[in-house]
């Protein structure tokens, strides 16, 4: 009797303690997916801190690719990108940005769209879950692919790229949660990037703004007062009698012109990052040949050097270095004088003050210059100049 009746007291107690453990895995389950959330939560805002503070995109890209692939408890991840220049909607393939160190890619960095899950991710900017990618062209050399997960890297209406999860063979699926939450990431991620490239573009914006101001300054101040002077001083010397203060006051007066020339010169580059970039090579090729020499050089710039375009800026910098490479190393002299002017042509002009061309030089880096020339179709020519040294002319139309 006794035992009877206290079943189902133990009835009872069993389910009270069944419920208790259902509530408990319950309970278990929701502060493991509350941790996985925070989790992506903490990568999202490191991501768009280290855009939005200026850290190289590389480094940031590379941390991308990692919270990925931890986060999905994945083998391997790729992050392939628009190539720039490229608009998406002309894109036919991608290049590989960063990868986990097991998806190093082998294939020249790209990533295929056409006929690929990667392609179908890009153009329909949707997610692509594939259980198993064996068998299945992803558009990127992926080895021992099993479940895949694909996303596009988005923001409104435009698509950045990919980025490409893989887990191995044996393991299980992405599930409907994680591969929302690695959407939503991406997607952060994607607006992260946007939002340092617009912050990237202001700055450069407001650089030029300040090059524009200080070249208008120059312009309207400095350059109009410098000239004053000049215009003064050769009043002054026109009533002078003594012949050497009047010699004296025309050489400073040459030299006031000179100083309005740079300062026009600088104006130009103010105007032209390009002309800036390009002046700054040609100094820097000058004084590699000839800061451990005791030879003086100068460089004297007329035009603007910003509508010289990359290619031609090359030829300028190679010219530039072997003609005074030649005359540091030939010319037995103690100056060189590089003059180059920007009009219908771009003109190098390289003069050293030493004993000449000598006879045993060898050829090739005088014949480099000339092919550089015919390649732009223009001309070079290596002669003795009047003063005894050696003159170096080369010039080339500008296209």
């Amino acid at each position: 009797m006794t035992d009877a009746a206290a079943h189902p007291v133990f009835d009872t107690l069993r389910t009270i303690v069944d419920t208790a453990t259902r509530i408990a895995a319950d309970h278990a389950k929701l502060y493991e997916w509350a941790r996985t959330r925070q989790a992506w939560i903490e990568a999202n805002r490191d991501i768009a801190t280290e855009f939005l503070a200026g850290t190289e995109p590389e480094l940031v890209l590379a941390q991308v690719v990692e919270h990925a692939r931890t986060l999905t408890s994945s083998a391997q991840a790729i992050l392939a990108v628009v190539e720039p220049g490229v608009p998406p909607e002309e894109a036919t393939e991608l290049v590989v940005a960063q990868w986990s160190k097991a998806a190093a890619p082998t294939d020249g960095r790209r990533v295929r769209l056409a006929g690929t899950a990667a392609g179908e991710a890009f153009a329909q900017r949707a997610s692509v879950r594939l259980a198993d990618a064996r068998g299945i062209d992803l558009g990127a050399a992926i080895d021992a692919a099993g479940p895949t997960l694909i996303l596009p890297l988005q923001t409104a209406g435009v698509v950045l790229g990919v980025l490409i999860v893989v887990r191995s063979p044996e393991s299980a699926p992405y599930s409907d949660e994680l591969a929302a939450l690695a959407a939503a990431f991406t997607d952060q991620a994607a607006l992260a990037m946007q939002l340092a490239e617009a912050q990237r573009r202001a700055r450069e914006l407001d650089v030029l703004a300040d090059r524009d101001r200080i070249a208008r300054d120059l312009h309207d101040h400095v350059v109009q007062r410098v000239f004053a002077v000049g215009l003064g001083l050769q009043g002054v010397a026109a009533r002078v009698e003594d012949a050497e203060v009047r010699q004296r006051l025309s050489d400073e007066i040459d030299r006031l012109q000179e100083i309005v020339h740079e300062i026009r010169t600088t104006i130009f580059d103010l105007h032209g990052g390009a002309g800036a970039s390009l002046r700054r090579r040609l100094e820097d090729a000058i004084r590699q040949q000839t800061e451990a020499t005791a030879i003086r050089a100068r460089l004297w710039v007329d035009g603007p050097l910003s509508v010289v375009g990359p290619a031609l800026a090359d030829h300028a910098e190679a010219v530039v270095r072997e003609s005074v490479s030649n005359a540091v190393r030939h010319s037995g002299g103690n100056a060189v004088t590089i003059e180059i002017a920007v009009a219908d042509e771009l003109t190098i002009l390289v003069q050293d003050n030493g004993t000449g061309v000598p006879a045993d030089i060898n050829p090739s880096g005088l014949a480099n210059l000339a092919q550089r020339a015919a390649e732009s179709e223009g001309r070079c020519s290596v002669e003795r100049a009047a003063s005894g040294g050696t003159r170096v002319l080369w010039s080339v139309p500008l296209s």
